[in-house]
């Protein structure tokens, strides 16, 4: 396999932290010492497979200048142990060194630096390893590694190097070889070069069964952010005399879906659900079969209803950050370990909620509109609950019109928009304020929304709420679909499909499209949006919103700056009928 490198790709993936955990970027140069304690560095769509072989690695780094390159330094090597590190969340007070590291680490004695010189660690090779063997490790992920030389260093210990904001192309470098996983499926269904598998467990978690080689049909699912994995139909070669019903097609029995393909040779798990419901059929022409249907368990949490300790339904979570609501809503005993936390990045905000007989998917998008902009929360295969941020800097796939992507369509609409909002709220005599965006009025013609939510008493609140849902609703948005072929169908123009995750960042490149600015690029962004030529599509930065798999190939869309605007106009809606939760009692009697 030939040496792949990596360089830092933006202003946020190289950083430094002190002793006292102060956290600072957007300089032209980083030390290691010079009382800055750690160093950051993400390395962006790193094309390995899971399980694959690390045959060497190294981190490089070119002298500053001036160099200075002062007494003995040495640079503590770790990656972060995540399988999808997030990103720097701006000067968060110990934001590097909060993280977790791999177990392996490489001490690296770094010799006198020169200006504009090449420095080289040695192999890191075991760390990268130790990320690439975790169970979600998948193709385009990032890699984050930290350096750690140690407190009490001085002017007098120090190693001074390039960082992006100084010269993007002398910026730190990750070099990697490896080779392909070794290892196959025991099960083999149709077509041969790419597989995939069913397995079966009982309610209680045990292993059941295997469903292969008597599947006729490929797996196809639904993908939503803000959301979770839709319905799973297999269809059985099983009589309708005698389908294993109560025992491997049962109630409630939970089912996995695996993938294995040159990209993911050990096998990936692609969805998770339980089965609710089977059609055994006998056809006019004598054929019989059994359809299973299995839904994300998901749906579950769509009919719970979020409780504390005590069984309260009123529960409320005062001054914390939403992320932090979040994990404690998944920890809690109502939930019953339906769902298990992922990768939740801390917003930096703080809080406060009263829930108020709501579902848990309710409390999940709650949690979101109480969030930064941008953030979004996703079901993983493995029923993990991630709640990210979109980072439109970072572009974690890139795709190229003729050669990934077919049947391309764009959408631009003001089928919601709304640039004027009527806010009833509670208190004696009701709070009802108008808050509204003139410009989007003058060029789209007036667009009312009616919003009551009695538990709101206080001007800030309403204005936030509104202001929030103004900025997401008063301007037209953009979508792009598009089909991408797996590339174990088509080796020289697909796509490993499997690597893909809603909320991730991609970009669509035309072979005639000169890229540069657009408004969307420019300080105008939050001012106005409607000057966005959908022309430009083509170099921006996108958000996937929605997979539709179909094992072969997905159709992918994916939408400009930000991806929830069904989810919030479904919040308005809901705000119509708190009416109805107003003074209800903390528990039922």
């Amino acid at each position: 396999m030939p040496e792949l490198t990596y360089q830092i790709q933006s202003s946020l993936a190289d950083a430094r932290e002190t002793d006292s955990g102060s956290v600072a970027y957007h300089f032209s140069d980083i030390h290691f010492g010079f009382g800055l304690r750690y160093q950051f560095f993400r390395f962006i769509s790193v094309n390995i497979p899971q399980g694959a072989t690390i045959s060497s690695a190294s981190l490089k780094v070119i002298g500053y200048s001036p160099a200075y390159s002062y007494g003995a330094v040495t640079a503590n090597l770790y990656a972060e142990k995540s399988a999808d590190p997030p990103v720097l969340n701006g000067t968060t007070a110990s934001g590097i060194s909060d993280r977790p590291l791999t177990t392996n680490t490489v001490a690296w004695v770094l010799p006198a630096f020169v200006a504009n010189t090449e420095y080289e660690s040695g192999d890191i090779s075991a760390i990268i390893q130790e990320i690439v063997n975790q169970s979600k490790w998948a193709r385009n992920n990032p890699i984050n590694i930290i350096s750690d030389v140690g407190a009490g260093t001085t002017g007098f210990t120090s190693r001074r190097f390039w960082a992006w904001d100084g010269d993007a192309s002398k910026s730190a470098i990750l070099k990697i070889n490896f080779k392909t996983p070794s290892g196959s499926a025991t099960e083999i269904t149709q077509p041969k070069i790419k597989q995939f598998w069913h397995k079966v467990y009982d309610p209680d978690g045990t292993y059941n069964t295997t469903w292969a080689k008597e599947v006729y049909n490929t797996p196809q699912f639904v993908w939503n952010v803000n959301g979770g994995m839709g319905e799973m139909v297999i269809d059985l070669k099983r009589p309708a005399s005698g389908y294993g019903e109560n025992d491997d097609v049962k109630m409630g029995n939970r089912i996995e879906t695996w993938v294995q393909d040159g990209d993911q040779e050990i096998g990936r798990r692609v969805w998770q659900g339980v089965l609710n419901r089977y059609e055994p059929t006998v056809l006019s022409d004598g054929t019989e079969g059994t359809r299973v249907r299995a839904v994300s368990k998901l749906i579950e949490m769509q009919n719970r209803i979020v409780r504390d300790g005590a069984d309260n339904t009123t529960v409320a979570k005062n001054s914390k950050d939403p992320s932090t609501m979040l994990t404690e809503i998944i920890d809690s005993a109502s939930a019953d370990s339906t769902l298990q936390k992922g990768d939740i990045e801390l917003t930096g905000e703080t809080v406060s909620y009263e829930f108020n007989a709501n579902t848990f998917v309710e409390a999940f998008n709650i949690i979101t509109k109480l969030a930064p902009q941008y953030w979004y929360w996703r079901l993983m295969p493995d029923n993990t609950v991630d709640f990210k941020v979109a980072n439109y800097d970072e572009v974690q796939h890139q795709f190229y019109v003729g050669k990934h992507v077919n049947n391309v369509r764009m959408t631009k609409s003001i089928e919601n928009l709304v640039n004027r909002i009527y806010f009833m709220g509670g208190g004696d005599p009701n709070l009802f304020k108008t808050y509204e965006r003139t410009s989007s009025q003058n060029e789209f013609g007036l667009r009312e929304q009616f919003i009551k939510d009695e538990r709101v008493t206080v001007d800030a609140t309403a204005e936030t709420i509104s202001t929030r849902l103004l900025d997401e609703l008063d301007h037209p948005i953009s979508e792009i679909e598009f089909e991408i072929l797996d590339n174990n169908i088509d080796p020289v123009n697909g796509y490993d499909i499997e690597s893909l995750k809603v909320g991730q960042i991609i970009q669509i490149m035309h072979p005639e499209t000169e890229y540069g600015f657009t408004e969307w690029d420019e300080a105008t962004w939050d001012v106005d949006y409607w000057d966005y030529d959908i022309s430009k599509a083509f170099g921006n930065p996108h958000q996937i919103v929605q997979i539709n798999y179909e094992f072969n190939k997905c159709i992918i869309k994916a939408s400009a700056k930000f991806a929830d605007i069904q989810q919030r106009i479904e919040d308005i809606m809901r705000n119509l009928e708190t009416t109805a939760k107003v003074n209800l009692p903390s528990a039922p009697s």
